[in-house]
């Protein structure tokens, strides 16, 4: 007996990797807005 899972063809690990990447970026952002705030504090000082 077949089941009834669709064949797995398309594009369906282009969403998978979506969040990923969106992780990523967020990484990296808030990894600059950490060093222009340590900047910005040595600056001060």
């Amino acid at each position: 007996m077949v089941a009834p899972v669709p064949a797995k063809r398309g594009r369906k690990p282009a969403a998978a990797t979506a969040p990923a990447t969106g992780q990523v970026q967020s990484l990296t952002r808030g990894l600059k807005l950490l060093e222009w705030i340590a900047e910005s504090n040595a600056a001060s000082r």
